[in-house]
């Protein structure tokens, strides 16, 4: 049973499209659906040659990229194991290496010739076929697995060349909104990416749920680029302010930053400023400047809850603290007894 790179079994494929090699050699590229009967990802069974000094090899393999063109894994085929330059076997290093070089989209094998590779100088004859190469050359070691110059390069330009170009172009144009959803519940950063890309301003509505979630994950760029992308609009209601607000606490310290930056923005609610209020305890200076300046920009609409949790904030410690909330306290120029009365205080001592 094929699994997908999501877990789930696949069902079906159909062909996507076709590319042709330098040598007209045709490599149909097909997609892959899973038991959702969602796109999964791209596959296609490659059968090319691979000529070394004038001695040609077939290779033979099974490549698989995501939905974006990222190349993902690469598969041998039954009796036609990855040789070397002298038929040597492959190794478990050599396959964990290939797989390593593919997957790097920025290789130096794409800023190279293949004739820059090796190094004339040099020679290496084989012990079992009539053929003489020259060495890899040193400042290319890395990016080649050593003995295998021609074979890396070839597959990687393939899993790098036309078809990675096309097939964004092929999911683009069967987009629809079950793939926005699956790409924004994805486990795959450049999924979700494309999905917040793909998102009108009005779909952000219906999906920001969903969006909320990326806040939670594991990479902050994924955080940082939601928050950086959010519409005014959702800015703007007050429900979407309120769940941005109860994030704060968890986001990490680049995101709870760039969250106020955005929060201030706009005009916040009393509950949302409630919510920030009760996180006061644990900012560092810069981000309660931030809070305070949304407080004072905003005082019309605060809560009594908030003026009273930044009057506790007069008893700080940290004079720096006690000295900023002050400041802003005086400024808002409240009636309120109880803050009058706590703003003389700190006064006085």
């Amino acid at each position: 049973m094929l699994l997908s790179f999501s877990g789930k079994e696949t069902v079906r494929r159909e062909k996507a499209f076709d590319v042709y090699t330098q040598d007209s050699i045709r490599m149909e590229v097909e997609l892959v659906y899973n038991a959702d009967n969602l796109p999964d990802h791209y596959f296609s069974h490659v059968r090319t040659p691979v000529c070394e000094d004038g001695l040609c090899d077939l290779l033979v393999i099974d490549l698989y990229w995501d939905l974006l063109g990222n190349f993902r894994k690469y598969e041998t085929v039954s009796g036609r194991p990855l040789t070397k330059f002298d038929h040597e076997a492959f190794k478990e290093e050599d396959h964990e290496k290939l797989q390593k070089i593919l997957t790097d989209s920025r290789s130096l094998l794409g800023e190279n010739q293949l004739e820059d590779l090796i190094d004339e100088g040099t020679k290496k004859v084989s012990e079992e076929v009539d053929a003489v190469t020259g060495a890899t050359k040193k400042s290319v070691e890395n990016a080649v697995v050593s003995g295998a110059v021609y074979s890396t390069y070839v597959l990687w330009h393939i899993v790098h060349g036309e078809i990675a170009e096309r097939i964004p172009k092929h999911t683009q144009s069967i987009w629809n909104e079950n793939i926005l959803e699956h790409f924004l519940t994805a486990d795959n950063y450049d999924y979700q990416y494309h999905a917040l890309d793909q998102l009108s301003p009005e779909q952000y509505e219906e999906y920001m749920p969903e969006v909320l979630r990326m806040l939670d994950g594991e990479s902050i760029f994924v955080a940082l680029y939601t928050l950086a992308h959010l519409p005014a609009q959702q800015l703007k209601n007050e429900k979407w302010q309120i769940a941005l607000a109860r994030c704060y606490p968890d986001l990490s310290y680049r995101a709870q930053n760039k969250l106020l930056e955005r929060l201030s923005e706009t005009k916040l609610s009393g509950e949302s400023m409630e919510i920030l209020a009760g996180a006061m305890d644990s900012m560092n200076i810069i981000q309660l400047e931030a809070v305070l300046g949304i407080f004072l920009k905003n005082k019309s609409l605060l809560t009594s809850e908030s003026i009273y949790k930044l009057t506790a904030l007069l008893k700080q410690a940290k004079s720096v603290y006690a000295d900023k909330v002050y400041q802003t306290l005086k400024a808002m120029k409240l009636k309120d007894k109880k803050i009058r009365k706590a703003i003389k205080n700190y006064e006085n001592n």
